[in-house]
């Protein structure tokens, strides 16, 4: 664990451990604070997970802790708003606990109470009252009597009303089997099939309130009506009634999905996780809402959702190569605007850097919305990698990325990725020009292509550092360019002399390439086609 500032206020046990690939049970990382010594405000730090083994090795969370001035209170907190429980009909359950933490500095006395939606006297927790003290959480049992219960879904509900005013709910949810589905010693029952799948939120609360563009963890529990997890052939996704991105939820063990929700919108939203299971033909969907309102606030860069691109043609949704120059967008990325001053890219400007898979990145061009930067030649492809904002003492939330051998992407004119190509014919009496329509290119000229996105160079060349030009930085892979529909002669690609991270393709305009104003020209590089420009021919 490592702090930006306010000192060594941030741990973390165990330092070391192992995890199962597809284990039911997934190991858990305690993560405290110590905020004792800080002054109001708000601290971040970062927890590094480093696998020697895994090639998306190391991974990173982002820590956030807002200290409020003497005298404050958030309001007590749960460790989980919801729980489930599982069973077949006349057998005991186990029970469950429920953690009542206190953050504040004085006692947090609180009264409940219960009921169930049937009316039955099936559940029971304990205590009934308590004073929680600082820094010493309380813990509630519960249990459901499910002895005297027939097969079916049962819910209910505690409520916990605090002296102070605040009010906590736990939502139980209590799946009774029908016992003859219970395995026998000799592996003998009724096959159960699901019809019905039953999620039930953990965190947030209900009724929560969220910062903008701060993280929040999202944690739902899935089972199906049979009494399994949702583990295997099911997906979860929590959506959001404000217009927010939809976050794709991963499962961390014995049924949990979790993610973490940046929001982007203010104001009230409903959160509700759709949790799919698929066998086969057989799908089963189910839903399960809760209320969250997001106020503004938020200091941290934000690294928008997907808004990792290729800086050439902005395609979304589009995995990034080694070597390339992207546009990363979001939220507090610097200050001002800054641009570096030369043809070698540094890894700080304008007190903002980037971190990719733990590695700084060349910088070109910094502003509050928009960073230009170099993508490293040796990652490792074809996996996923953590993206990381970091501006003075504050740090973004990491963001995912896949890493492939290449993406192929020709600039335009007007930076737009579309339209016309920035591409120039050169002819053997030293003319050169745009092939665009008041200067239309012929055939048999070559032409010359900028481009980003293709992959690894011969000879090896450090990012941000600009290209020989003896030898030339040529690409490892095959570039293939098409011209309308005719192939085209390639004579070199590789990287630009004299720039960091921009790519150039020399090819000959075919004698067969259609005429026009508008001939489209792609890049073809490791089975990965670029974005269509165009080029005007006479």
């Amino acid at each position: 664990a490592t702090t930006l500032r306010g000192g060594d206020w941030l741990r973390v046990a165990p330092a070391s451990g192992t995890s199962a690939a597809n284990s039911l049970s997934v190991p858990a990382v305690d993560v405290t604070v110590v905020p004792r010594t800080l002054a109001p405000g708000e601290y971040q730090g970062q927890i590094e997970f480093v696998s020697p083994g895994a090639v998306n090795s190391p991974q990173r969370v982002t820590v956030t802790l807002q200290v409020l001035p003497p005298g404050s209170s958030p309001g007590p907190e749960l460790s989980a708003s919801g729980l489930i429980f599982t069973s077949f009909a006349g057998d005991d359950t186990p029970s469950q606990n429920v953690l009542v933490s206190n953050p504040s500095t004085a006692q947090a006395q609180y009264a409940s109470g219960r009921l169930t939606f049937d009316g039955a006297n099936w559940l029971s927790h304990a205590p009934l009252s308590a004073s929680i003290a600082p820094e010493a959480p309380g813990r509630i049992v519960v249990a459901p009597d499910v002895s005297r219960l027939a097969a079916g879904v049962y819910r209910g509900a505690i409520t916990l009303q605090f002296f102070e005013g605040a009010i906590r709910t736990i939502n139980v949810l209590n799946l009774v089997v029908g016992a003859e589905f219970r395995t026998s010693a000799n592996g003998r029952g009724a096959s159960c099939n699901p019809a019905r799948l039953l999620p039930q939120w953990a965190a947030p609360r209900d009724n929560t309130t969220v910062t903008l563009a701060t993280a929040a963890s999202l944690q739902v529990k899935v089972i199906d009506d049979c009494g399994q997890p949702l583990i295997q052939n099911g997906t979860v996704v929590a959506r959001f009634s404000n217009g927010d991105p939809p976050v794709p939820m991963v499962h961390t063990g014995n049924g949990v999905w979790s993610a973490t929700w940046l929001p982007v919108r203010s104001g009230a939203t409903r959160v509700t996780a759709v949790a799919v299971l698929a066998r086969g033909t057989n799908i089963v969907a189910a839903t399960s809402d809760l209320n969250a309102n997001v106020q503004a606030g938020g200091s941290s860069p934000v690294v928008a959702k997907g808004a990792v691109l290729n800086a050439a043609s902005f395609i979304a949704d589009a995995p990034i190569a080694p070597g390339s120059l992207v546009s990363i967008f979001g939220e507090r990325l610097a200050q001002s605007q800054q641009l570096a001053g030369g043809a070698s890219l540094s890894n700080q400007l304008g007190g903002t850097e980037v971190l990719l898979a733990g590695r700084n990145l060349p910088l070109r061009f910094v502003s509050p919305g928009q960073i230009n930067a170099q993508i490293p030649y040796d990652l490792t492809v074809n996996t996923e990698h953590q993206i990381i904002v970091r501006q003075g003492e504050r740090i973004s939330v990491p963001e995912s990325i896949t890493v492939a051998a290449a993406q192929p992407a020709i600039f335009t004119v007007d930076l737009s990725g579309k339209g016309q190509g920035a591409i120039l014919w050169f002819r053997s009496n030293g003319e050169s020009a745009l092939a665009a329509p008041a200067s239309p290119a012929r055939a048999g000229d070559v032409l010359v292509a900028y481009a980003t996105g293709l992959g690894l160079v011969t000879p090896n060349v450090q990012p941000g550092q600009p290209a020989p030009s003896s030898p030339l930085a040529q690409t490892s892979e095959t570039v293939e360019v098409t011209v309308g529909d005719q192939p085209a002669s390639v004579q070199f690609a590789g990287l630009s002399p004299g720039f960091a991270g921009l790519y150039q393709v020399n090819f000959s305009v075919p004698e067969q390439a259609r005429k026009g104003q508008e001939v489209s020209v792609r890049l073809n590089v490791a089975g990965q086609s670029s974005n269509s420009v165009t080029i005007a021919i006479e």
